[in-house]
């Protein structure tokens, strides 16, 4: 295979399951798909967005990376992941110097100001990710003031970080696949971020926009205007909400979910009146049920208006509501649900739209499967990536075995233990709300 341009590898860490891809980017910049997996996750898998048990995390990304190597025949030595979960927050944080009279601004002072922002870093939280916003230079905001003459000098930041036992369960995950499948995750990205990079342009972040990820579990939201990130945020509510609502009619999972699916709509009064939908019955039945369409439409519209609210109001209180001139794009495996562009159009009175995020890829890389949107945040994540993924060093390869009928717990498992009875604790505290 040609080496001229590198090779990336990335995983997108989901709630039902977990996608791995490998690309390669063109000299224009663009994502040529070489090969992608995708396996299921277990209910206790990836919890609210975060990893929650350690050992299945890790079987499971190294089964796809097994995958991949004998797919693509490269030696596949490094990745990216993407982390996200309820515990994903934000916050401002502002450096500022004073230079002597008009001293020129050189990139080793930007450099300082920058890492300065670690330091914020303590016991209950660890730091993801810093974004510069925009520097004031004197009186006049600017986005790079190398080079430019002053007297006062600001730095506007953006610090993404979570609870430190999320990164708990990551670091361990990555020991294990450093050990068992000879691959080293290089860096973790936001979620929110990735997502983002992977549905807009630069021009629609210059025209302001919001992007809402709707998840199985979580819903998460970025806000970009003047093409900075101004907001970012998760909501530990998501499509599995909805359908946990609609199993309160006396359902089952695979019922509720299916209702949803096929005959759900996020407006009820958009729905058919007097309509009727017929269940068919589960094994343990003996009679058939129905619901009116409209009263399943009041269910969803109810929880999904519930969760777009969380993230709406406060953001019209700040005034972005104003500022999106790219408007708002949907994506996820609730952004599916008939009729919930229209309903996120009604609360927000902004243009809404969904896409997926082609502009990214060659053509010969858009298949099917990349032009849902459940696959924005994967490509996110692989344009995100710098580094080539691919060694010539050639080294022995964990395979997963089959199971046996060895007693006691796998290695997997073993290496886990504690870290997951932290992660049980934490997902178990109920203290968090949110403001």
């Amino acid at each position: 295979m040609n080496t001229s341009t590198p090779y990336i590898l990335a995983f997108d860490l989901g709630t039902t399951k977990i996608i791995g891809a490998v690309a390669q980017k063109t000299t224009e910049g663009k994502l040529s798909i070489v090969a992608y997996e995708e396996e299921e996750t277990k209910p206790t898998t990836i919890k609210q967005g975060a990893i929650f048990n350690v050992a299945d995390t890790a079987f499971i990304i190294n089964s796809i990376v097994t995958k991949l190597r004998n797919k693509t025949k490269l030696n596949l030595t490094k990745a990216y992941i993407g982390i996200g979960g309820r515990y994903l927050r934000c916050k401002e944080n502002t450096t500022k110097r004073t230079l002597g009279y008009n001293e020129i601004v050189e990139q080793n002072l930007l450099d300082k100001l920058y890492q300065e922002n670690f330091k914020l870093q303590s016991t209950e939280f660890d730091i993801l990710d810093v974004i510069t916003q925009e520097y004031l230079v004197d009186d006049e905001w600017v986005a790079d003031p190398a080079g430019i003459a002053c007297t006062q000098l600001e730095g506007r930041y953006k610090i993404i970080y979570t609870k430190s036992e999320i990164n708990t369960g990551i670091n361990k995950v990555k020991e294990l696949l450093a050990e068992k499948s000879q691959l080293e995750i290089i860096r973790t990205f936001p979620s929110p971020i990735a997502t983002a990079n992977g549905l807009i342009s630069d021009d629609e972040k210059e025209l302001g926009c919001m992007i809402i990820d709707f998840g199985g579990s979580t819903t998460s939201y970025s806000v970009f205007t003047k093409n900075y990130l101004r907001e970012i945020g998760v909501i530990p509510l998501g499509a599995k909400t909805i359908t946990n609502d609609i199993r309160e009619l006396n359902l089952t999972e695979p019922q509720a979910e299916k209702l949803k699916q096929k005959l759900g709509n996020a407006m009820a009064t958009l729905e058919v009146p007097d309509k009727r939908i017929i269940i068919a019955k589960a094994a343990h039945e003996q009679e058939e049920k129905s619901i009116q369409s409209t009263f399943l439409a009041q269910i969803i519209e109810a929880r999904a208006s519930e969760i777009l609210n969380f993230i709406i109001t406060p953001l019209k209180q700040k005034g972005y509501m104003k500022q999106l001139g790219a408007g708002i794009i949907i994506t996820g495996g609730g952004a599916q649900l008939k009729n919930m562009r229209a309903l996120v159009q009604s609360l927000s009175g902004v243009d809404v739209r969904t896409t997926v995020g082609v502009h990214l890829l060659t053509e010969d890389s858009i298949s099917d499967d990349f032009k849902k949107p459940s696959y924005s945040q994967i490509i996110g994540l692989l344009s995100m990536g710098t580094e080539n993924c691919v060694s010539e060093t050639i080294e022995e390869k964990f395979i997963p075995s089959k199971k046996t009928k060895k007693t006691g717990k796998n290695l997997f498992v073993r290496f886990a233990d504690s870290a997951s009875q932290r992660l049980t604790d934490l997902f178990t505290d109920n203290s968090d709300t949110i403001q």
